[in-house]
């Protein structure tokens, strides 16, 4: 293990001379703006945006047009006591209607209709026209909104309009379809009931015509009063109208003065058949006489009780008639209106499809702002291009020092931080001439301790260069202020 990592250990330098020569960083002059790059080669620039924006008129031009047709759903909140549709949801929410609008049997039955399966553009997609229709037909949803945005691009406005409608309403036709199967009890027995379309209809029926017996009946209630109000004080008629409205005439006492009105009758007719020379107060015909009259004043109190029990009685007839008619007119009605919210489906097209005026693409101000956009891109690259080549080969750039012998690889290559001999005297003047300022001193480069041994670095003379730096640097400025 220790040969091998003895073979890759870097060797050890030859010379170990820590001094080195300053590099010389020479500036070249600054950089031109942008804008001066502009103006100096405003003709390029101008002749690259025009000949964009010439393309851009005339892919405006070529580029064949869509239009977009679009429309608008509002998305009901579902109430308890309706049936939800299967592919709907309990919920109801906006994003499951954007999905059924995508389904295959909503696309399959809008394909199917006779006006889309004519239309040109359709009918050359053959069997690709499902795959064609699902992708060009887009349906958002708004964040937090209870509507759905539903969108149909082509390149006939009135076609787009054509295929959109039919889609809607094979939509709005599959909710229908859905909403008929429902279960007409709920697996929970806390759930609300739900009542299928059959069981609602059937209810309806049994309600219409127990709504018309209670109207005849309120009619005929109404009929008898006014037969009442005509027959006055005879409780004997009175009687025959209360039998009729159901009530038992002889608890209301009937019977008792049916039985007071035949010994009335008797004794009247026991009177008749005594001679008519018999007074008041013969001894035959006086208690019979007395009798009578009795008999007589007791029907006649009876007679009057009966009749208001009986005309108060038809009266409560025809208020319990009404009543009862009334609660089944508001039990229809709200079946009805049952009935006809379950039949409904839970959404409601506020914003039909129409034939759009202008073409959805391409767009004016798109083509053209890529166009100006492409033209100032191609002109920059331009510029920028023939700055590159129009650089002048003298130019001030970065110069390295020349590579002299140092620390060798194990390759052979030169080291980039070989030790470099120290400028001279003479050396320090010529360069402070060229610089243009004085060489305050000289700072050596220290190598880097190679790995796999070797001496390491000396820092003694890069110490003392700096404090030749800072020396200098305390004089100029106590000098200078």
């Amino acid at each position: 293990m220790s040969d091998d990592l003895n073979d890759h250990a870097m060797p050890v330098p030859a010379t170990a001379s820590p001094q080195a020569r300053p590099v010389a960083f020479a500036q070249g002059p600054p950089p031109p703006r942008l804008l001066k790059l502009v103006r100096k080669h405003q003709r390029t620039v101008l002749s690259c945006l025009g000949a964009a924006l010439l393309l851009g008129a005339l892919a405006q031009l070529l580029l064949p047009r869509s239009y977009e047709s679009r429309a608008q759903i509002y998305v009901e909140e579902q109430s308890p006591d309706t049936a939800a549709a299967r592919l709907t949801g309990p919920a109801g929410l906006p994003s499951t209607h954007a999905a059924l609008l995508k389904t295959t049997p909503v696309l399959r039955a809008a394909l199917a209709s006779d006006a889309v399966r004519d239309l040109p553009s359709i009918a050359q997609r053959g069997e690709g026209a499902i795959e064609h229709l699902e992708k060009k037909l887009r349906t958002d949803v708004p964040p937090g909104g209870e509507t759905v945005d539903v969108r149909y691009r082509s390149r006939s406005a009135q076609d787009a309009a054509t295929v959109l409608t039919e889609v809607i309403q094979a939509y709005l036709a599959q909710l229908k379809a859905d909403r008929g199967v429902q279960l007409a009890e709920p697996a929970d027995p806390a759930a609300p009931r739900v009542m299928g379309g059959q069981m609602m209809t059937e209810r309806l029926s049994e309600l219409a015509g127990r709504l018309a017996q209670a109207e005849a009946d309120t009619q005929q209630a109404a009929t008898r009063l006014a037969q009442a109000d005509a027959a006055g004080d005879d409780a004997l008629a009175l009687a025959v109208l209360v039998d009729g409205s159901g009530a038992d005439s002889q608890l209301l006492g009937a019977a008792e003065l049916a039985y007071l009105a035949t010994e009335l009758k008797k004794l009247e007719q026991q009177l008749e058949s005594m001679p008519a020379s018999w007074g008041p107060e013969h001894t035959i015909r006086g208690p019979i006489q007395r009798r009578a009259d009795a008999m007589r004043h007791e029907v006649n109190t009876q007679n009057d009780q009966v009749a208001h029990t009986m005309l108060t009685a038809l009266d409560r007839s025809h208020a319990a008639a009404e009543r009862h008619a009334r609660d089944l007119a508001r039990a229809f009605e709200n079946a009805q209106a049952a009935a006809i919210r379950a039949a409904r489906p839970p959404v409601r097209v506020i914003q039909w499809p129409e034939v759009p005026r202008r073409a959805a693409a391409p767009r004016a101000l798109r083509t053209l702002g890529l166009a100006v956009f492409g033209g100032l891109g191609l002109a920059l690259a331009l510029v920028l291009r023939r700055e590159v080549r129009d650089l002048p080969e003298d130019a001030p750039v970065y110069t390295p020092p020349p590579a002299e012998p140092g620390y060798a690889l194990g390759d052979g290559a030169a080291n980039p931080v070989a030790p470099l001999a120290l400028l001279s005297g003479d050396t320090v003047e010529d360069f402070s001439a060229q610089q243009g300022a004085p060489l305050l001193g000289q700072m050596p480069e220290v190598p880097r301790a190679l790995t796999g041994g070797g001496e390491a670095p000396v820092f003694d003379d890069p110490a003392a260069s700096i404090h030749q730096i800072r020396a200098v640097l305390q004089v100029q400025a106590t000098a200078t202020g």
